[in-house]
């Protein structure tokens, strides 16, 4: 993800209070080696909420630090994050990849709060469900915690599809104009944007470069920044929940 032989990325994290970057090498061994890293300030109120409010700054910041860091790369990869990010964890009958990807926006709009026409809409399924053992099991809350009326109906979408083989995926939605603007700040920045990822993938990539989270029972991954904190949670290497937070007092 981070980089490739003929044109390593260059990872590109842009928190509430600084931009940091990094490089890394891949080593025969198939490890990696950090070769860079450095970290630039922001001023106050260039990122509220993970929305870039100050663009121009920002991308002055990340010239200065792609200058100061002897950045030969032009690949960069970032992630985003924030509430215009939307990750559920959703029932839908079993199907193949393929089919799931015909009818992602049918299942989508009963599940996301914005409008349909502005998200980038993506899934991974998870794997089918038990019935028996999952029978009455609620789906697992998104971002936002859901109303009790919204709880309601799931249960009753569930209790009508009793008989039927069910699957779990991770739906994912993202509003196209936090990525716009995300690709717009690297190419303003003389950036080739190749990956805009999410931060909460970003860390689960990250925390399994390191081990084997199937053998590890429950863990939870903690991501505690200026503003946002950022957690997921895994049993035997699945996902189960995760959440974004706003802290009230920056850190």
């Amino acid at each position: 993800m981070f980089l490739s032989k003929k044109s390593p990325l260059v990872a590109i994290d842009i928190g509430s209070s600084s931009i940091k970057l990094v490089q890394l090498t891949e080593l025969k061994d198939g490890k990696y080696e950090l070769t860079r890293f450095g970290m630039m300030p922001l001023e106050e109120e260039c990122i509220v909420e993970g929305a870039i409010k100050k663009p121009d700054q920002v991308a002055d910041a990340l010239k200065s630090l792609i200058k100061a860091e002897k950045i030969q790369s032009r690949y960069a990869v970032s992630a985003v994050a924030g509430e215009a990010v939307f990750i559920k964890k959703i029932k839908v009958p079993v199907m193949t990849e393929e089919e799931l990807s015909a009818k992602i926006t049918e299942e989508a709009e009963q599940y996301i709060p914005f409008d349909i026409e502005d998200v980038a809409l993506d899934f991974q399924i998870l794997g089918a469900i038990d019935n028996e053992e999952n029978k009455g099991e609620e789906s697992e809350d998104s971002l936002d915690s859901e109303s009790a009326d919204d709880i309601d109906n799931d249960e009753q979408k569930d209790d009508s599809n009793e008989d039927e083989e069910m699957m779990e995926a991770l739906l994912v939605a993202v509003q196209r104009e936090v990525i716009d603007e995300r690709t717009d700040l690297l190419l303003e920045a003389d950036l080739k944007p190749a990956i805009i990822d999410l931060d909460v993938f970003a860390l689960m990539n990250a925390a399994q470069l390191t081990a084997d989270l199937s053998t590890m029972g429950t863990v939870a991954l903690i991501d505690l920044g200026t503003l946002l904190l950022t957690s997921i949670s895994f049993k035997m290497g699945q996902w189960v929940i995760h959440g974004t937070f706003l802290l009230e007092v920056g850190i």
